[in-house]
C-alpha cells in the first residue's frame, strides 16, 4: 500500500512546500546540467587523442564521471522526496495506507479544508499526487482527484 496523508490546508504548508520545491528543483536542474556537460565530454573523449590507449582511458574516465553524476542526481531526487514527505508528515492530521485497489479511509475527520497527499515509496519512477478537498459534516465522502483545480505535485515533479 501507499501512505496517504490528510493535511489541514494552510498557507504555512503551501509556503514551506513551495520553498522546498524551488530548492529541490534548482538542485536537480544543476545535476541535469552537469550530466549534459559530462555527456558532451564523453562524446569528445574518444577523439581527444590519436593514441588509442590514451583516448580509451579518457573515455573510461569520462564514463565513470558521468555514472557518478547520474548517481548523485538520483540521490538528490530521493532527498527531495524525503524532504517533501517530512513536510507533509508535520502537517498531517490523519494517516492511512491504501489497499491493493488504491482505496483508503480516514475516520473522525472534522469539517474543514484539507489536502490529501500520497507519495509512492521508491522505484525507478515513483509517483505522487496531491489534491484539495472540503469535508462537510460527517459520513463517508468519496474523493475524486479530477475535481481538484489546485493540482500541486507532492514531490514537485522531480524525476
Amino acid at each position: 500500500g501507499v501512505l496517504v496523508l490528510l493535511l489541514r490546508d494552510s498557507e504555512a504548508l503551501d509556503a514551506e512546500h513551495g520553498r522546498a520545491g524551488e530548492e529541490c528543483g534548482a538542485r536537480v536542474r544543476e545535476k541535469d546540467r552537469q550530466i549534459e556537460d559530462l555527456r558532451a565530454e564523453l562524446q569528445r573523449a574518444l577523439n581527444s587523442s590519436s593514441n588509442f590507449r590514451e583516448a580509451t582511458t579518457r573515455n573510461d574516465q569520462a564514463r565513470a564521471r558521468l555514472k557518478g553524476a547520474e548517481r548523485e542526481r538520483l540521490q538528490a531526487i530521493e532527498e527531495c522526496r524525503s524532504r517533501a514527505e517530512e513536510i507533509f508528515q508535520r502537517f498531517a492530521v490523519a494517516r492511512a495506507i491504501s489497499d491493493g485497489n488504491g482505496r483508503f479511509g480516514f475516520e473522525g475527520v472534522t469539517p474543514g479544508h484539507y489536502r490529501v497527499v500520497a507519495l509512492e515509496p521508491g522505484g525507478d519512477r515513483p509517483r505522487s499526487w496531491s489534491f484539495g478537498c472540503i469535508i462537510e459534516g460527517t459520513g463517508t465522502r468519496v474523493l475524486d482527484p479530477r475535481a481538484d483545480r489546485t493540482a500541486r505535485e507532492a514531490d514537485w515533479g522531480v524525476r
